[in-house]
C-alpha cells in the first residue's frame, strides 16, 4: 500500500510539475515577449537561482514550529549533500554537468526566441512541437539510462492521442491565419526541444551515476546558467529593471515553472521514471489553458490569443489521452540497473 501511495504521490507531483511549465508559455508571451532576450533570460534565470537555493529539502521540518534558527539553514543547506556534489565533479561528473548547462542554456534561448516571434499563435506551435519531446524521451532513456516499462503501447497511445488533440487544437488557426509548419518558430522549437531531450538524459545520467540529490543538480544548473545569464546582459548593453508587470511575470517564470517545477519533476523521475513523467509532459496543451492564461488575466497583460470551437475540441481530445496515460498505463519502475543508489 505505501508503495502504491508513494507511486501516485510522485504521479502528482509530476503533474503539478508540468502544470507549472505549461503556463510560462502564455506568461512569457504575454508579459515579457517583448523584452530583449539577454534581459528576459537574465532576470527569470535569477528568480529562478533564488528559488532554487530557498527550497527547503524538508519543508516539514524546515518551517517547523519551535525550530531554531540554525537546524532550519540545516533543512536547507546540509553538509553531506554539498560533499557529495563536489566528490562528483572530482570523479568526472563535471562532463555530464557542463552538458547538462549547456544543453539548458540552448533549450531556453531557442525558446524565448520562438515565443517573441509575431507568428500568429505562436505560443500554440510551439506547445504542439515540443510533444515530440514525449515521444523521444521514453525511447532514448531505456537505450541511454535503462528505464524500463509495463505497458508501453499504453503510453504511445495515450500521448498519440493528445498530439492528435494539440494538432487539432492548432489546425484552425487564429484570426483567420494560414497553418505554416515549416517556419521560424518550427526550427528554433526543434532546435529547443533537442537541447532540452539532450540536457534531461545528461541530467539524470548526472545523477545516477554520481547519487545526486535533484535539488542539488537544479542548484548547480541554475547558478551557472544565472553568470551566464549576467555575462550575456552585461555584453549585450541590455541590463534594465524591466516594467511592474514584465518583472512580476518574469519573477513568475522563475519560481514556478523553471525551479519549482524543475525540482518536482526531477524528483518524481526517481520514483515512476523518466518515461511517465514525460507522458505526463503530454498534458501540457490541456494544462495550457486554466493555469496558462489564468496569470495572464491576473496581470491584465494586452494581446491575449483567443480560443474557437476547434481549440476547445482538441483539448478535449487531449483529456481523453490523458485518461489513457493514467488509466490503462501501468506504474514504470525505473530499472535496477540504473536506480540511484538510495533514492531521495
Amino acid at each position: 500500500m505505501r508503495t502504491i501511495i508513494l507511486y501516485w504521490q510522485h504521479y502528482l507531483a509530476a503533474l503539478i510539475g508540468v502544470a507549472g511549465f505549461a503556463s510560462a508559455f502564455p506568461v512569457y508571451r504575454n508579459t515579457a515577449a517583448h523584452l530583449p532576450i539577454a534581459t528576459g533570460f537574465f532576470w527569470f534565470t535569477l528568480f529562478a537561482l533564488i528559488t532554487a537555493f530557498c527550497y527547503p529539502r524538508d519543508a516539514t521540518q524546515a518551517f517547523a514550529p519551535g525550530a531554531s534558527l540554525m537546524q532550519r539553514w540545516r533543512r536547507f543547506y546540509p553538509c553531506a549533500p554539498w560533499t557529495e556534489w563536489r566528490d562528483s565533479l572530482r570523479r568526472g561528473g563535471w562532463m555530464l554537468l557542463a552538458v547538462t548547462c549547456a544543453a539548458h542554456l540552448g533549450h531556453f534561448i531557442f525558446l524565448l526566441s520562438a515565443l517573441r516571434s509575431r507568428q500568429t499563435a505562436a505560443v500554440i506551435t510551439v506547445i504542439v512541437i515540443q510533444q515530440l519531446h514525449s515521444v523521444i524521451v521514453p525511447i532514448a532513456s531505456y537505450y541511454v539510462l535503462g528505464d524500463t516499462c509495463k505497458q508501453w503501447p499504453a503510453y504511445f497511445v495515450g500521448t498519440l492521442i493528445t498530439v492528435t488533440g494539440v494538432f487539432i487544437y492548432k489546425w484552425k488557426g487564429f484570426a483567420g491565419a494560414p497553418v505554416v509548419f515549416m517556419d521560424e518558430v518550427f526550427v528554433l522549437t526543434i532546435a529547443s526541444t533537442i537541447c532540452k531531450d539532450v540536457g534531461l538524459l545528461a541530467r539524470a545520467q548526472y545523477r545516477r551515476k554520481y547519487d545526486v540529490d535533484a535539488l542539488d543538480a537544479m542548484r548547480s544548473t541554475q547558478l551557472v546558467t544565472a553568470i551566464v545569464g549576467l555575462i550575456w546582459v552585461c555584453a549585450a548593453g541590455d541590463f534594465t529593471v524591466p516594467s511592474f508587470i514584465a518583472l512580476v511575470g518574469l519573477a513568475y517564470l522563475g519560481i514556478v515553472p523553471t525551479a519549482a517545477s524543475g525540482i518536482l519533476i526531477g524528483r518524481a523521475q526517481d520514483i515512476i521514471g523518466i518515461p511517465a513523467t514525460s507522458s505526463i509532459g503530454a498534458l501540457r496543451p490541456l494544462l495550457l489553458i486554466p493555469l496558462g492564461w489564468l496569470p495572464i488575466h491576473a496581470l491584465r497583460a494586452p494581446n491575449i490569443e483567443l480560443l474557437g470551437l476547434l481549440h476547445y475540441a482538441g483539448i478535449i481530445i487531449s483529456l481523453i489521452g490523458l485518461c489513457v496515460v493514467f488509466r490503462i498505463a501501468q506504474p514504470m519502475p525505473v530499472a535496477p540497473s540504473a536506480r540511484p543508489h538510495g533514492t531521495r
